[in-house]
């Protein structure tokens, strides 16, 4: 459920964005829960919503390049 834009960018990896998301993910559940262990934290939906909303539209850095061809 990915918008076209940030998979059809030029500086989207399929792998490092799961592992951003995955990262995220567990950040925010931990400055949610500070002082509980890794093993005793549970992942909320809100977790998930909070890491989602940190990406935004994706910036390419690449030059627009000229359509040549019919």
């Amino acid at each position: 459920g990915l918008p076209d834009e940030l998979v059809n960018s030029d500086t989207f990896g399929n792998a490092r964005f799961a592992r951003n998301v995955y990262e995220r993910v567990w950040s925010k559940a931990i400055a949610r829960c500070p002082g509980v262990t890794l093993d005793k934290l549970v992942l909320t939906a809100e977790d998930i919503e909070a890491a989602a909303a940190e990406f935004g539209e994706p910036k390419s850095t690449a030059p627009k390049r000229a359509h040549i061809g019919f």
